[in-house]
């Protein structure tokens, strides 16, 4: 569907260009986001038929009240199979606090109804946690339902930053191998999710593998992930080579590959509640071949510090 062809380099502009909304007109200071339609699909378990369903598009609208120190949630197009309707409800006000290791703001409750409906629904369990005053934004929700639908919230653009070492799989005469990088906050690691499919593209952003090597970007596609009960695993096969791209253009299906250059043995394991470990090897022709392994998290800065805008 177009929703997911948009090229890697015009989303990573959207995502930001985007602010949150503030509202203070009854002397409340209020944030408003949203997640979702295109920005997020959801992992549903039921555990009584033992399946998992896919529900794409889900619409999660939320209010911090800074004021008050709550969230309010609302969820739109929440569907538990493809046999159900999507359904809208708001989630009861949740008491909203700031974790003081990394400064995500995070929600949870338990046994909640939605409110101002009657509704058959009762929500066992709700976490939320998130970061969304940074761009691109962070959240980690997932909630069971009626003590029998696992809920887990996947990103379909997780984007990531970290330290990097890789090797030189041709050096120089005389020269180190090994490049270490820690943290690099310059170069940032994402990956475009389609969930129809599941497959992913793979942009590399800003990229420095070797001393005296020039930042470069590049992108590849058609990579196959694995959901996995806390997260994602992209695994590809041994050997095989994929096509590098530029950022721009990698969508497009008459993409002309980058010539000369190739990634192979590409590994991704991420959690949604921290982060993720990258590896592959990359031929980049006259800049070099190298074996790359990252540990990545979401956030480069120090969140506890940084003003709200």
């Amino acid at each position: 569907m177009k929703k997911y062809l948009l090229s890697l380099g015009v989303l990573i502009s959207a995502a930001l260009s985007l602010t949150s909304c503030l509202g203070s007109g009854s002397g409340e200071q209020k944030y408003t986001f949203s997640y979702g339609p295109s920005d997020c699909f959801n992992r549903v378990v039921d555990n009584e038929t033992g399946t998992t369903y896919i529900g794409l598009n889900p619409i999660y609208n939320i209010v911090f009240n800074m004021t008050s120190a709550t969230a309010d949630i609302d969820i739109s197009n929440l569907r538990f199979s493809a046999a159900n309707s999507g359904v809208t409800l708001r989630l009861p006000s949740l008491p909203l606090k700031q974790d003081i290791k990394d400064a995500f703001y995070t929600a949870s409750g338990m046994d909640l109804s939605p409110v101002g409906q009657t509704s058959s629904f009762v929500f066992d369990v709700f976490n939320f946690r998130a970061y969304p005053f940074r761009m691109p934004p962070v959240y980690i929700i997932n909630y069971t339902v009626n003590d029998r639908y696992d809920v887990t919230v996947y990103p379909t653009l997780p984007t990531y930053i970290g330290s990097v070492s890789a090797t030189n799989l041709a050096p120089e005469e005389g020269k180190n191998p090994v490049f270490n990088l820690t943290p690099d906050n310059e170069a940032y690691y994402q990956l475009l999710i389609n969930p129809e499919n599941m497959t992913a593209m793979f942009h590399v952003a800003n990229a420095k593998f070797a001393d005296g090597m020039s930042r470069y970007s590049f992108a590849t596609k058609g990579l196959p992930v694995e959901l996995t009960a806390d997260g994602y695993r992209v695994v590809t096969e041994a050997g095989k080579e994929y096509n590098i791209y530029s950022p721009q253009t990698v969508s497009s299906d008459t993409a002309t590959p980058i010539p000369g250059c190739s990634i192979s043995d590409i590994r991704v394991n991420a959690i949604l509640s921290t982060g993720a470990s990258i590896s592959f090897t990359c031929d980049l022709g006259d800049m070099g071949k190298y074996s790359v392994n990252a540990v990545l998290r979401y956030l480069p800065y120090n969140t506890e510090e940084t003003d709200k805008q």
